[in-house]
């Protein structure tokens, strides 16, 4: 009985030692895998969708954020993907943490013809998030062509950097990148 309940405590203490805490939101994995984003932080113009991922810790170096672009909710062959690295650094004063992706559709799609974006964190060949959840309905956020996804503007978070950088950037913008 010891034996078995020592190999999950050393367990823990290992990862604690290590720096890799356990999720405080719905991903199963460290802090660093739990991503999030609504409507207004992902758009659409031409064939490229842009997302603006929002995690509570500094990015993993050993995680990798992707966007998924579907033709619609369910269909198996992704349009177009991209995916990032995490850099280990936090964007904000806080400690938490923004990931920027762009994916441009293979394959244009009529002008009026909706697409279906989701996103994952991949940490150590697992995936411990999805947003929306694989589980929600919808399970992923659906863009017509030239539109955000159903917020306000649009404020991508290269463009907030360099923004921030100079001084430049706007109330809107600002509030924009806020986590939800």
């Amino acid at each position: 009985m010891r034996r078995v309940l020592a190999l999950p405590v050393l367990a823990i203490a290992l990862l604690a030692a290590a720096g890799v805490g356990m999720a405080a939101g719905d991903a199963k994995g460290p802090p660093c895998t739990d991503i999030s984003f609504t409507n207004g932080d992902v758009s659409r113009t031409s064939r490229t969708v842009d997302l603006t991922l929002f995690l509570p810790t500094a990015s993993c170096p050993s995680a990798t954020y992707a966007l998924v672009v579907l033709d619609e909710a369910g269909d198996p062959a992704p349009l177009a993907t991209d995916s990032e690295p995490g850099d280990g650094d936090a964007f904000f004063a806080d400690g938490r943490d923004i990931v920027t992706l762009q994916a441009t559709e293979t394959a244009p799609l009529a002008a009026d013809e909706d697409v279906c974006v989701y996103a994952t964190s991949t940490f150590h060949g697992r995936i411990p998030d999805r947003a929306p959840d694989a589980t929600a309905d919808p399970n992923c956020v659906t863009l017509t062509q030239g539109s955000p996804g159903g917020g306000g503007g649009f404020c991508s978070a290269s463009t907030a950097r360099t923004a921030m950088t100079r001084g430049t950037i706007s109330s809107t913008c600002i509030s924009s990148l806020r986590p939800r």
